[in-house]
């Protein structure tokens, strides 16, 4: 039960988005500080990378943007973490190493995680062990997209998109004919050093090359108390006592002594990092477009934390299984991944003069992925993926009060997992879809529609293959009440064809401690889904209220059964019936003017309530309901802030899960320009969790063994030129 001060603190932050909400993470502080950190920066509202955003489509897009100073302030090792303090956002938090977003409760393969518009070529969506191939510390900035305009990048976005926008491939000549930028990190939490840089040139007229790279070294990481839960460690001296009785054991049961891992605190073992990144482009700029190419690679070795204890449970089939897995009787299974990926990326424009079609936008990367899960010194299993993805745009010119973009897309994925372990055949998916977004402002009002259509083919190696047709859809509007308030409503319709993994997965996975099963029999996943919202801005305020609702026919989840096999507990892939509604509220507001001080205030909460429809049951790893406030004293060569976030506990829990309990976290961080807006240069210096607290996240699979990081004093150096 949370704690009196913890719902005191829960209860003050939500009353205080009466008059403020929205953190500054949030895409309109994002665009203030944007504006003032360039003089020749863009209009307050983000272009963002979806067609049609040449200016900002604030009727139907919940498009939340990280750049400029906001990105670095929230910087982590890995998308998922560095995303989590916007709202309506988590992550998965597989350790330090591997960490996707997840939206709104949906994670996996229900949000697509892009770079620069194209699929990452990766294993990430098939395990959340798996790193997605992209480091942000060298993204320019990072984009999260909800609405109908995520129907173009695939009908599995049920939760949204998340792209990562980087400067591989230059669209435009840099001023001046070279600009590049370069960022330290040095962190306490896991002796973290995390450097970055790129580099933009004109090297002869109308050619333009890019290098970029990133080298990230870290220790295992600093935690706050125990790395394994309190409702763990009390489960595991429940089952120690249950042993005792059946084997009428007479002597007392030393409980830390049978479970090391309990007695494991202030470090996460087995969470060590080291990732490089490079990438070199050329782009050849035409007069109406411009057509360039990159070769990137990313090469990382980190280990999965909370691997104690692999050989203990049952089996289901009563089998000693001391001999199917040598290491199974062992006290420490270490797990650590040795990933990389080649990747090769093309990207072009062009802009017609006249015509319906104003501009072709042409997108393409191929990709070369493997990797170890390296177990105990040896490799257990390897994981390969090859496939390209394409995309073609024509956006068009704007007829009298509408506009509109449509296209088409391709995917190829090969897969295959080799080794004792490979949970899942060798398979191959083929996708391609059809989309088209259309605008139409009268007055007041605007109304958009999407469409897309999606072939799917998935065969796998001795297996039924699968066909798939699915069409999705979304159509809204917003009305602008006045020039500060505007509401609007969406309705959509989409269907997912399922993935591989849910469909053929059957075998142990020790990586996440797990012997997953899935059903070659499942159908498409259909959803109705409804969005409403409020927002007001002005240049005292800003707020926004949304509200979200989904019903899902046929929903595949992951559920644990409570049986083991191989040692290890079964997550059994399954379809259901299942309801989403959610809330999330978020703004801010100008307290006070002093000299060249000026004083804000920002919060933002969300909450997801997901429910199997058919048991009448929560759905597992869905996040808990969050409140996050700051203060903040900005000038031209200082800003200052403090924030508090506050969990609460998660008791609203599927079978075979455990409660999730609640944490109060407070950061402080100071952003020092010396030379003002006038030169690009930042040093930052954080402290977050200052009193060390231990955090998990519910939506976590791993949250009951490895908590956030504890106590992490950060020194953070930024500089453009």
């Amino acid at each position: 039960m949370a704690s009196p001060s913890r719902l005191a603190a829960f209860a003050l932050g939500v009353s205080s988005l009466v008059l403020m909400s929205a953190a500054t993470s949030a895409a309109a502080e994002t665009v203030a500080e944007e504006d003032n950190r360039h003089a020749h920066a863009q209009d307050a509202d983000i272009i963002v990378s979806a067609p049609l955003q040449r200016e900002r489509l604030d009727s139907l897009q919940a498009t939340s943007v990280l750049s400029a100073e906001a990105l670095q302030r929230s910087m982590q090792g890995t998308i998922g973490e560095t995303l989590a303090g916007l709202p309506g956002v988590s992550a998965t938090s597989f350790g330090p190493g591997a960490s996707r977003p997840v939206l709104r409760g949906f994670q996996g393969e229900r949000i697509r995680v892009l770079y620069d518009g194209l699929g990452s070529v990766d294993a990430s969506g098939s395990s959340p062990d798996h790193a997605v191939s992209a480091d942000p510390l060298t993204a320019e900035r990072i984009e999260v997209l909800r609405g109908p305009a995520t129907l173009l990048y695939g009908s599995s976005a049920v939760g949204g998109v998340v792209n990562q926008i980087d400067r591989r491939i230059p669209i435009k000549a840099p001023k001046g004919g070279f600009e590049g930028e370069a960022q330290a990190i040095f962190g306490t939490a896991a002796n973290e050093v995390s450097l970055g840089t790129s580099l933009t040139g004109e090297i002869a007229p109308s050619w333009v090359g890019q290098v970029s790279g990133s080298f990230r070294d870290t220790g295992d990481m600093r935690i706050g108390g125990y790395a394994e839960s309190r409702a763990l460690r009390e489960q595991a001296h429940d089952d120690d006592h249950d042993h005792d009785h059946e084997h009428d054991h007479d002597h007392d049961h030393d409980h830390g002594d049978e479970h090391g891992e309990e007695a494991e605190r202030g470090k996460l073992k087995n969470s060590a990092v080291r990732t490089k990144t490079g990438s070199v482009g050329l782009t050849r700029l035409f007069d109406q477009g411009y057509f360039g190419a990159a070769v990137s690679l990313y090469d990382s070795r980190y280990g999965v934390p909370g691997h104690m204890h692999v050989g203990e449970g049952d089996d289901d089939h009563g089998h000693d299984h001391d001999h199917d897995h040598e290491h199974e009787g062992e006290d420490e299974h270490d797990v650590r991944i040795d990933l990389k990926q080649v990747r090769v990326d093309l990207k072009g424009g062009y802009r017609f003069d006249s015509g319906f079609i104003e501009e072709a936008k042409l997108r393409f990367g191929w990709a070369d992925y493997r990797h170890f899960e390296i177990e105990n010194g040896e490799i257990g299993t390897r994981f390969d993926v090859r496939g390209y993805e394409g995309r073609l745009e024509l956006v068009q010119r704007q007829r009298g009060n509408w506009r509109g973009a449509f296209g088409v897309q391709g995917m190829n994925r090969k897969f295959e997992a080799t080794g004792a372990e490979a949970y899942l055949p060798a398979n191959k998916t083929r996708q391609l879809g059809v989309f088209a977004l259309q605008e139409g402002r009268f007055g007041p009002l605007t109304v958009e529609g999407a469409l897309r259509y999606e072939y799917n083919d998935v065969d796998a190696a001795g297996m039924r293959g699968r066909t798939f047709h699915a069409v999705s859809g979304s159509l809204g509007g917003v009305y602008r009440l006045s020039d500060a308030w505007s509401t609007g409503v969406s309705l959509s319709r989409t269907s997912r064809a399922p993935s591989a993994e849910e469909l053929y997965a059957n075998g142990p996975h020790v990586a996440t401690r797990s012997y997953l099963v899935g059903d070659a029999t499942f159908s498409k996943e259909k959803a109705w889904g409804a969005e409403g919202w409020l927002r007001a801005e002005t240049d005292a305020f800003s707020v926004g209220a949304t509200v979200y609702w989904s019903r899902f026919d046929d929903y595949i989840y992951e559920q644990a059964t409570g049986a083991f096999d191989h040692g290890l507990p079964v997550y059994q892939y399954l379809q259901t019936d299942a309801r989403y509604v959610g809330v999330e509220l978020e703004g801010s507001v100008t307290l006070a003017k002093a000299g060249n001080w000026t004083f804000v205030a920002d919060a933002v909460a969300d909450y997801t309530r997901a429910t199997n429809l058919n048991t009448d049951t929560p759905l597992p790893r869905i996040p808990a309901k969050r409140v996050r406030g700051g203060l903040e004293a900005q000038s031209e060569r200082l800003t200052t802030r403090a924030e508090v976030e506050v969990a609460d506990d998660m008791t609203r829990i599927s079978p075979n899960e455990l409660p999730t309990e609640g944490y109060t976290m407070v950061n402080l961080s100071a952003a020092w320009r010396p030379w003002g807006y006038e030169r690009d240069v930042t040093v930052m210096v954080q402290a977050n969790n200052l009193f060390d607290v231990t955090a998990r996240r519910h939506a976590s699979f791993l949250k009951d063994m490895a908590p956030l990081a504890g106590r992490d004093v950060r020194l953070n150096l930024h500089v453009g030129f």
